[in-house]
């Protein structure tokens, strides 16, 4: 039985080497190595004023007058780009199908408003110099990054989920924040209204960011570090604890488990 055993475990590693030998991956096209001279492509999009990004890209996105779009990569990975405008959001991102190694890719992006940002994919992007009263959104997933520069918007609303980080300067309206699994978001600046959710062993740091009330929620090994000198409402739960700063007004405080909620 053992030698049984011994011959099938064998025939299974000659058939998964000659399959890898192959690149015959099930649900891989191909493998990808970015080489050659490292080259910088313009692309002429208008009329966008969301921007999604994927696939371990680098972009630094600006406000302008007008429109610009740039691209840096190894010269054979501009086959594998997908840039793309559809109706008012721009993407930027690689084909799928394909694992890609040494592969670096920057994108510059100017554009005069910004009212959603979407990054994914172990991707990273500096927001900066926009002043709008309309209303903003960012999705920020899959072990992204987000620094925001200078930023006044109107309400506002943040998802950060999947090992993520956000962080920087703020002005806002109201504001709507989910942070969740194991992800962590921080802004300085100020805004309206303000409802926090932290879970999944979170961390929500506003402790610089001066809100006119708070409804925050920090659940099971989650932190939430909040300042306001209005209304302030906590629900903590599992291991979790709550600090705030300034001189609120304390109109519920819900605590369960082991969890806490302290003045900072």
């Amino acid at each position: 039985m053992k030698k049984a055993g011994l011959l099938w475990l064998s025939i299974f590693l000659v058939l998964t080497l000659v399959l890898l030998g192959g690149g015959c991956i099930p649900g891989v096209d191909g493998f990808i190595t970015g080489n050659g001279a490292v080259e910088n492509r313009a692309f002429d999009y208008t009329d966008f004023n969301r921007v999604e990004i994927s696939n371990v890209i680098t972009a630094d996105i600006s406000c302008s007058d007008s429109f610009e779009i740039s691209v840096s990569t190894h010269e054979n990975i501009f086959e594998y780009l997908e840039l793309e405008k559809s109706g008012q959001t721009l993407r930027i991102g690689l084909k799928d199908h394909f694992s890609f190694t040494n592969v670096k890719i920057e994108a510059s992006i100017c554009l005069p408003e910004l009212v959603g940002l979407n990054i994914s994919g172990a991707s990273e992007a500096v927001v900066s110099g926009f002043n709008s009263v309309n209303d903003f959104t960012a999705l920020v997933t899959g072990a992204s990054r987000l620094a925001l520069r200078n930023m006044m918007v109107g309400q506002s609303s943040f998802y950060i989920n999947g090992a993520s980080v956000a962080s920087g300067d703020l002005v806002c309206g109201n504001a709507g924040i989910e942070v969740s699994g194991a992800s962590r978001l921080e802004l300085s600046g100020q805004g309206g209204d303000i409802d926090v959710l932290a879970e999944g062993a979170s961390t929500v740091n506003l402790e610089k960011f001066l809100a006119a009330s708070a409804i925050v929620e920090a659940a099971g090994v989650s932190n939430i570090r909040v300042y306001t000198n209005g209304d302030l409402y906590i629900k903590a739960s599992g291991v979790s604890s709550v600090k705030y700063f300034g001189t609120p007004v304390i109109k519920n405080i819900d605590i369960s488990d082991i969890s806490s909620a302290n003045k900072g």
